[in-house]
């Protein structure tokens, strides 16, 4: 699968840094090592060293990205082979200076290398960015473009009531309303007692 732009981008700045960090070691390297007077950056080289190690494993996977790497091979003499191909084991291969060599053919090769691969990963970017989208992409970037916005209302939703539950009247039938109860005894009592009257009237 292709890199996208941004991640070439990446990938071209990593190795950027990653030049500029490891060139000033190098330099600062050869200088002590050709000097007279014996090591006096033995602290600032110390601490570099640390931020190489740290980064050497992004700047490989950029170099891998480029297409274009470094393989170092052991000596004849050593049974050659391969040595290293990638930066974190490669970076301090570092070996004792000689009479006419000064142990840094290593860290040369790396740096030599290094404008190789950030020139591949500009012409693949450039590629990239000239690249039509795929069908896949279009299809994408239109589901996007199609889809519902999100419609907030301020409505709340109704909510129960944590409070006691309200009980609803219950209407009672007519017969049971104590008031047409005592409305009705009171006539039905008051008939009574006007038919006891009549017929004690004409019984006497």
């Amino acid at each position: 699968m292709a890199e996208s732009s941004e991640k070439i981008r990446e990938h071209i700045e990593v190795l950027t840094n990653f030049e500029r960090l490891y060139s000033e070691f190098v330099q600062l390297l050869a200088e002590e090592r050709q000097s007279d007077f014996g090591p006096k950056n033995t602290a600032k080289l110390e601490r570099m060293q640390r931020e190489i190690l740290e980064a050497a494993p992004r700047a490989d996977t950029a170099a891998k990205a480029s297409g274009h790497w470094l393989t170092t091979t052991n000596p004849p003499m050593m049974g050659g082979g391969m040595r290293s191909n990638n930066l974190a084991g490669q970076v301090m291969d570092i070996e004792e200076p000689g009479f006419t060599d000064d142990g840094l053919r290593i860290p040369r090769m790396i740096l030599q290398t290094i404008p190789i691969q950030i020139g591949a990963l500009k012409e693949m970017l450039s590629k990239a960015e000239d690249r039509k989208p795929t069908r896949a992409e279009r299809k994408a970037a239109r589901r996007a473009q199609q889809k519902p916005p999100v419609v907030e209302t301020s409505e709340a939703a109704p909510q129960k009531s944590r409070g006691q539950p309200v009980k609803k009247a219950i209407a009672r039938p007519w017969h049971e309303n104590p008031w047409v109860v005592g409305v009705g005894v009171t006539v039905i009592g008051g008939l009574i007692l006007v038919g006891i009257l009549g017929l004690i009237g004409l019984l006497g």
